[in-house]
């Protein structure tokens, strides 16, 4: 069993320079309608993550369009925050750095497609 995450926006194009230029991602597939992306999917070594516009719900899945607003975040485990933090930086903080009582250093951001992501090291 694997679980991908997705995740909607109303524009990929404004969130894809974070997930690629910032965390390293590379885009390896998407679906691509009148000059705009509908929905990419990006790899990371062995992470995948699918992002998908709202307008292609709508078209496609009408009936889930409740579901497209941020209602989960995305938690992601890593070696280190250090590296990451410019990219982080360029971003909207919701939580700032801090230490978590179980002992993980955590910071959350709002990416550009207004989805929440929760980076932790366990340093």
């Amino acid at each position: 069993m694997r679980i991908t995450p997705l995740i909607h926006v109303d524009e990929i194009e404004v969130t894809l320079p974070f997930w690629i230029d910032g965390l390293g991602f590379q885009q390896i597939a998407d679906v691509t309608e009148e000059g705009k992306k509908l929905f990419v999917l990006l790899k990371k070594g062995n992470q995948e993550l699918m992002i998908q516009t709202r307008k292609l719900v709508q078209r496609e899945f009408p009936a889930l369009m409740e579901f497209t607003h941020p209602s989960a975040a995305l938690y992601i485990d890593v070696e280190s925050l250090g590296p990451l933090m410019p990219c982080l930086n360029e971003v909207e903080t919701r939580v700032p750095l801090h230490k978590t009582s179980y002992g993980t250093s955590e910071i959350i951001v709002r990416e550009p497609g207004g989805n929440l992501v929760c980076f932790a090291a366990h340093e």
